[in-house]
């Protein structure tokens, strides 16, 4: 409903300049206790809105649109705080009202809201909207609309119950859009015999239904959609039954455990044990540091240098990778497009000039002015133009899940081939070591690519893929994992909300938990 809700607000002719305009937030990742409602909402614009962030909107958008009233917050989810949590958050929300200007729309469960309210104070000047069940005749003439006139013998049985006043479980059951849906996507979609719905012998209770639809529903839509490339939106592959299932119960336990109803693929390394983050953040570093400094050993010493030192590079990565229990970062965005932003880079390596020149001056005094020079050109070109990229522009792309992977992997690619690349051209120009120009070459390249993995290590993606490959060998993920995700997204078990995926319903990541927990 708030979806809906969002959407109808932004149709055309309903809104003008002077109406704030309505965005969706989860109050999953709100803490009352350490932020005001104002640095929350701007925090997530920040986040979910990257093109807020472009220089051409100043500095700090989000939180000026915030401060000014100019955004209406739809807050999903009141109950999905903490229960000892609630009454804080109510707190944090009036203050954020005093100031007479601010409108907000908040969601809840009614008995969720009845019993916070019972300890603490209510939102104040709020008008309450309690939505009503659907009766027996709402589902009739939902179903009776969907199903064909060649069907219609076969659900007789089922509309027969949807009679008004009746107590069948069918009835009682059928009494939200999401049993509406589920009913259609396993039964209608399917082209299932419906016929022991009616059944109060199979079915004695409403919340037998209940479950028998959530039960079926991962294997109604994998068979409902095939992958086919003709139509739009179809999966791309097709996906085991039983072991799509279990993905879905781990990662519907998992955000329980993080406490967030939001779905992030850089927030995979938080489903994993600290003992198994410190192994992932070893294996990281190490690898890293084994493999450039290793090279770089190989081609000026030879063979065995290049073995001692890259095990040696290797184990103090790896220590010092272990020391980092760091398993959740937020993606950067990369944008590496240079139509209309030429002079955007050229101001960016202007401005990291004097940082370049007092490098190059020191490396000049120290090691002679062609060190001093490289130095210099090193630092102007190499941060400018990370920092050129790693900003945002006003047509930055809609940030999907997909979209903010591929973004944080060019910038983790772009610091170390930047870094290496442009390292080693100046330490091969201008090296004081006596060695030959090749090989001055190659250990510049080699130093600068492990100095641009352990800058890039600082991004999301890097971790990310370490947990996947993790998770995924001990088959508690797919392989696949942005495909499954995105998969499941078009077939409709999760959908998206910015750069995260949420299971479709509360009652569907329930149920998923719980079946995991219970086959475990």
């Amino acid at each position: 409903m708030a979806v809906l809700l969002v959407l109808e607000l932004l149709r055309p002719g309903l809104a003008d300049r002077r109406t704030p305009i309505p965005v969706l937030f989860s109050l999953a990742s709100f803490d009352p206790a350490r932020q005001s409602l104002d640095s929350w909402l701007s925090e997530r614009i920040a986040e979910d809105y990257p093109g807020l962030r472009a220089a051409a909107y100043g500095k700090d958008a989000p939180a000026v649109l915030v401060r000014q009233r100019s955004i209406l917050p739809v807050l999903d989810g009141l109950d999905e705080l903490p229960e000892a949590v609630r009454p804080s958050a109510i707190t944090r929300l009036n203050e954020a009202l005093a100031d007479g200007e601010l409108e907000l729309i908040l969601t809840c469960r009614t008995e969720a809201y009845t019993a916070t309210v019972a300890v603490g104070d209510v939102l104040r000047a709020a008008a309450v909207i309690e939505p009503i069940s659907l009766g027996p005749e709402d589902a009739f003439k939902y179903l009776t609309s969907f199903v064909p006139e060649h069907r219609r013998r076969k659900w007789q049985p089922v509309l027969t119950c949807l009679h008004r006043g009746s107590t069948a479980p069918i009835a009682q059951a059928l009494n939200t859009p999401l049993m509406l849906w589920l009913i259609r996507q396993v039964y209608l979609a399917t082209d299932r015999e419906p016929g022991q719905l009616s059944d109060t012998a199979t079915f004695s209770k409403a919340s037998d239904i209940k479950r028998h639809l959530l039960e079926s529903l991962v294997s109604a839509l994998i068979k409902s959609y095939p992958p086919d490339r003709k139509y739009p939106g179809r999966p791309r592959r097709s996906w085991n039954i039983e072991k799509s299932e279990d993905w879905l119960g781990y990662l519907a336990c998992h955000l329980y455990l993080l406490k967030t109803r939001d779905l992030a693929w850089w927030q995979l390394g938080t489903t994993m044990s600290r003992r198994q983050v410190r192994c992932a953040g070893a294996l990281r570093v190490g690898l890293a540091a084994a493999i450039t400094f290793g090279l770089a050993a190989a081609i000026t010493g030879g063979p065995a240098a290049g073995v001692t030192l890259g095990l040696a590079a290797g184990v103090a990565g790896g220590l010092a990778g272990a020391l980092d229990s760091t398993s959740e970062r937020t993606p950067a965005y990369a944008d590496f497009s240079l139509r209309g932003r030429t002079k955007q880079l050229l101001r960016s390596i202007r401005n990291w000039l004097a940082a370049g020149l007092a490098v190059g001056t020191s490396v000049w005094v120290a090691f002679g002015p062609a060190a001093g020079i490289a130095a210099g050109f090193w630092v102007a070109l190499t941060f400018g133009l990370l920092r050129w990229a790693a900003r945002p522009v006003i047509s930055a792309p809609s940030r999907t899940p997909a979209a903010t992977l591929r973004a944080d992997r060019r910038l983790f690619i772009l610091r170390g081939l930047t870094f290496g690349l442009v390292g080693g051209l100046a330490f091969g120009l201008a090296g004081q070591i006596p060695i030959g120009p090749a090989a001055r070459l190659a250990v510049g390249l080699a130093v600068g690519l492990a100095v641009g993995l352990v800058f890039g290590i600082v991004t999301a993606w890097p971790g990310y893929m370490t947990a996947h490959l993790m998770l995924s060998f001990q088959r508690l993920v797919p392989f696949r994992f942005i495909r499954f995700l995105q998969d499941f997204y078009w077939m409709g078990i999760l959908r998206q909300v910015g750069g995260a995926y949420q299971f479709r319903h509360a009652d569907l990541q329930d149920h998923l938990a719980a079946a995991y927990n219970a086959s475990r």
